[in-house]
C-alpha cells in the first residue's frame, strides 16, 4: 500500500518481545505530504515504544511541539508471543477489553494519542500493579 493512501488510517502497534520479554520501536510521523519536516521541528516527530515488566510506555524523542492529528492516534496494540492471558488490560490507568488466542494479546478501539508518558499494562492474577 502507497503511503500516502494510508497516511490517515490509525496505527497499530506490533510487539514481539525477545526472550526477556522486552521490546523497543520508533516510528517516524509528519503530514506525508509536504517537505516542512526539514524546516521545523513542529513538523514532524519521532517516538519511542518501550515494553518491559509487561508495560508498553511512549516516549516522544523529537518533535514535542508537533500537533498529531486524529488519525495518529494509537488504535490497535497485539502483543506476540504470549504465555498465558492476562487478567486485564490497562490504558493509562482504566482498564479496556482485549482478546487472546494463539498466544497473542489484542487491545483494540485504543485511541491513545501518541504523547510522553502513556502506558498500557498487561496485568496478571501472580503481580500487583505499579
Amino acid at each position: 500500500m502507497a503511503l500516502l493512501a494510508c497516511i490517515n488510517n490509525a496505527i497499530e502497534l506490533d510487539i514481539y518481545p525477545d526472550v526477556e520479554n522486552k521490546s523497543t520501536g520508533q516510528i517516524y510521523v509528519d503530514d506525508g505530504e509536504t517537505f516542512k519536516f526539514k524546516l521545523d521541528s513542529q513538523s514532524s516527530s519521532l517516538v519511542q515504544f518501550d515494553f518491559a515488566d509487561n508495560k508498553l510506555a511512549l516516549a516522544l524523542l523529537k518533535g514535542e511541539e508537533y500537533l498529531f492529528p486524529e488519525s495518529q492516534r494509537i488504535h490497535t496494540v497485539s502483543l506476540h508471543g504470549a504465555e498465558r492471558k492476562p487478567t486485564a488490560v490497562y490504558a493509562n490507568g482504566k482498564e479496556v477489553e482485549f482478546t487472546f488466542e494463539e498466544h497473542t494479546v489484542v487491545v483494540k478501539n485504543l485511541n491513545v494519542e501518541m504523547v510522553s508518558g502513556q502506558v498500557l499494562e498487561f496485568a496478571y492474577a501472580d503481580e500487583h500493579l505499579q
